[in-house]
């Protein structure tokens, strides 16, 4: 009976030794783990995260210099002024009056730079979405040049009339007209004004007119053609 219970008293006298390799061998996988992630970390913080655009310019995967580099020269490119569009009708955008400008190593310094935020490393990994111009846009300088250059690109509206050919009254039709909304060009000119399709297209609104066409119609019937017709 005694040569049965030896090799039970053996085995118990060995697991106590067991528990603290495993407890090692699991620190050495943390560590490892640790290792792994400050190496990735560390890779990624040179460049800006893929996907990561400014004002439409993308500096995704850019080192910082090169990032750098492409945002000095989209601005360079505008040579101080924004062409836009509104409803066909061509104007451009002074930059200055605009409030627009960019300091391109101020904006792309927060992109890059060794981190062990877990939020920044899966940003590099996944996708750096819109980042803001530095200086960020002053939207009411931004809305006030917008305003400025609204008069020139508006299409007015055409109030329905009436003229006479040959002494009969003739209906020439109302015309809705088209004018720039600002509040929602400040946001697509901050958006796409470094870089994008050129000239930017501006969002408009609809002018109705001050005599509209049902108005114009019963001035003809009701008015001018019984004027002409006689008794």
């Amino acid at each position: 009976m005694s040569t049965d219970s030896a090799p039970t008293t053996e085995a118990a006298a060995e697991e106590p030794a067991a528990g603290p390799s495993r407890r090692l061998i699991a620190a050495g996988a943390v560590a490892a783990a640790l290792v792994l992630y400050a190496g990735a970390a560390w890779a990624l913080s040179s460049r800006v995260p893929y996907g990561s655009t400014v004002a439409g310019v993308p500096l995704g995967g850019q080192t910082r210099n090169a990032a750098v580099d492409r945002l000095s020269a989209a601005a360079d490119q505008l040579g101080g002024s924004l062409p836009v569009t509104v409803d066909g009708r061509s104007a451009r955008l002074d930059l200055a009056s605009a409030g627009l400008s960019v300091d391109a190593e101020a904006t792309v310094d927060p992109l890059v730079g060794f981190g062990l935020d877990p939020v920044s490393l899966l940003r590099h990994l996944t996708g750096g979405g819109e980042h803001p111009v530095r200086p960020e846009a002053d939207s009411g300088r931004l809305m006030a040049a917008l305003q400025g250059i609204a008069g020139a690109v508006a299409t007015p509206a055409q109030d329905a009339a009436i003229r006479y050919v040959d002494g009969a009254p003739v209906l020439t039709p109302a015309q809705p007209g088209r004018e720039l909304d600002p509040a929602a060009a400040v946001t697509v000119v901050e958006n796409s004004w470094l870089a994008g399709t050129r000239p930017v297209t501006l969002p408009t609104d609809t002018v109705q007119p001050e005599i509209t066409q049902p108005e114009g119609r019963a001035a003809l019937t009701e008015l001018a053609q019984p004027a002409v017709s006689g008794p």
